[in-house]
C-alpha cells in the first residue's frame, strides 16, 4: 500500500524544517526520533484512515507542547492499531519534497470519490473486527425523547401534621423513620388554654419522614411530623420549552435508574404515563414539570433518586429498517454492505423516517437479504483501500 507517502514526506520535512524541529528540541521532547523512526512501518498497514487534524497556526510561539503531545499520542495510537495517518494542518510545501508525492497526494484527492463497489473479506477477519450482519426484515422505527430526572414524594399522599392546640410537648412516641398507622398516636400535648393533654395522631398510613419535635418543645403552628405514603412516588422531570410540543399528558415513558449499582435490577425499570403536567413554569429553569407516577409497593425507589425517561414521541412500522450503526456515505450517497460469503457489496440505498437507533429503508435493501449491521466502517475501509491500490 503506497498511500502512507504523504506521511513519509512529512517526516522528510520533519528533518527539513527548521522551525519544527526547534519546537521539538525547545520542548526536550524525544517523541520526535521516536516517530520518524516508525514512520516506515506504516507501509505495511492493511487499512488506512485520513485523519484530519484542525488547523494549527505554526509559528514556533504557538506551537505549544500540548498540542505536539496531543498529534504524537494520537499518531502513535492510530500506527498500532494499523492505520496510516496522514495530517492536514501542516505547511503545504511538507506534502511536496518531490513531484512524484505531490502528484500522488493530488491523485488521491482526486479519486476520493471512486470507491470500489465490492471487496473481500475473510470470515476469520470479519468476526476479529467486529463485523455483524443481519437479515433485512420489518422493523418498528421509533422516535424517542430522553428525560432526565429525580424521584420525589408523592405530594398527594403526604401529611404535614400540626398540633390543634398551641401548647408544651408531654412525649414523643415515633421515631424518625418509623412506620405508622392512620390513627395512630405520634405525640402528646397539653393545651395552653385548657391545660388538657391529648393525642396527636397521624391522619394516613406511611412514614415518619421528618420529625420537628421533642419532649419540653413548645408545638405552635408549624409542622412537627411529616407522614409520607411511599407506596407510590413520583417521577419528576423537568421539561425544557424546545420540547414541550413533544410531551403530552397520557404518554407512555420507559423510567430507569441511573445507579450504576444497581442497573441490572429491573425492579429499578418501570413503565408508567405522564399524569400531570404543570401549567406553571419554573421560575428558575424556565422548564415545565412533568409527572409520571411509579409503584413502590417494595420501596426500592427513593425519592432523591436521579432517574432517566425514554418517550416515544413517533413511531412507524416500516417494512425494511436497519440499524443506523449499518449505513455508511459513500461519495454523495448513503449505502448498505451485502454480504455474500465473503464479498461485500456496497449497495446505494434510499432512507425514509429517521428513528433514534435505526431507520426506514424505501429503496434499494430486499427483505432476506444479509446485510451488515455493526462494524460497516471497517468494509468501508476496506473498499477505500481497494480504491488507494487500484489508483495507484
Amino acid at each position: 500500500m503506497r498511500n502512507v507517502f504523504i506521511y513519509s514526506s512529512i517526516r522528510e520535512s520533519l528533518v527539513s524544517r527548521e522551525w519544527f524541529r526547534l519546537s521539538f528540541y525547545n520542548v526536550k521532547m524525544p517523541w520526535y526520533s521516536f516517530l520518524c523512526g516508525n514512520a516506515d512501518r506504516l507501509s505495511n498497514c492493511r487499512y488506512s484512515l485520513i485523519l484530519v487534524v484542525v488547523q494549527l497556526d505554526h509559528t514556533h510561539e504557538r506551537f505549544s507542547p500540548p498540542w505536539i503531545m496531543r498529534i504524537l499520542v494520537l499518531t502513535l495510537l492510530l500506527s498500532n492499531a494499523g492505520y496510516a495517518v496522514i495530517h492536514d494542518g501542516f505547511p503545504k510545501e511538507a506534502y511536496a519534497v518531490d513531484n512524484q508525492h505531490k502528484n500522488e497526494y493530488e491523485e488521491l484527492e482526486h479519486d476520493s470519490g471512486k470507491e470500489q463497489e465490492k471487496t473481500r473479506i475473510s470470515s476469520d477477519f470479519a468476526e476479529l473486527s467486529g463485523i455483524e450482519v443481519m437479515e433485512a426484515s420489518p422493523m418498528k422505527v421509533t422516535t424517542t425523547k430522553l428525560l432526565t430526572g429525580r424521584v420525589t414524594l408523592n405530594k398527594n399522599n403526604t401529611a404535614n401534621v400540626r398540633a390543634r392546640f398551641p401548647g408544651p410537648v408531654h412525649a414523643v412516641h415515633v421515631r424518625l423513620g418509623e412506620k405508622v398507622k392512620k390513627g395512630q398516636n405520634l405525640a402528646t400535648v397539653e393545651s395552653n388554654e385548657s391545660l388538657i393533654t391529648y393525642e396527636v395522631v397521624s391522619p394516613i398510613d406511611g412514614v415518619v419522614i421528618k420529625r420537628g419535635t421533642n419532649v419540653g418543645d413548645v408545638a405552635g403552628g408549624k409542622e412537627i411530623f411529616v407522614i409520607a405514603d411511599l407506596s407510590t412516588v413520583w417521577a419528576r422531570y423537568h421539561i425544557f420549552p424546545r420540547d414541550m410540543k413533544y410531551i403530552k399528558k397520557g404518554q407512555t415513558v420507559d423510567i430507569h435508574s441511573l445507579d450504576e449499582t444497581h442497573s441490572e435490577d429491573e425492579r429499578l425499570r418501570q413503565t408508567a404515563r405522564i399524569s400531570m403536567l404543570f401549567p406553571t413554569a419554573d421560575v428558575s429553569s424556565q422548564t415545565v414539570i412533568a409527572i409520571a407516577e411509579l409503584s413502590n409497593e417494595d420501596g426500592i425507589w427513593r425519592p432523591g433518586m436521579v432517574i432517566q425517561g425514554i418517550i416515544n414521541i413517533a413511531e412507524k412500522q416500516a417494512s425494511i429498517a436497519v440499524p443506523k450503526t449499518a449505513l455508511q456515505h459513500m461519495g454523495d450517497q448513503q449505502v448498505v454492505f451485502i454480504r455474500n460469503g465473503d464479498t461485500y457489496e456496497s449497495r446505494p440505498v434510499k432512507v425514509g423516517m429517521m428513528g433514534t437507533t435505526n431507520v426506514e429503508i424505501v429503496s434499494g435493501l430486499e427483505r432476506g437479504e444479509t446485510y451488515v449491521s455493526r462494524g460497516s466502517f471497517v468494509v468501508k475501509a476496506d473498499l477505500l483501500k481497494s480504491t488507494t491500490v487500484h489508483t495507484h
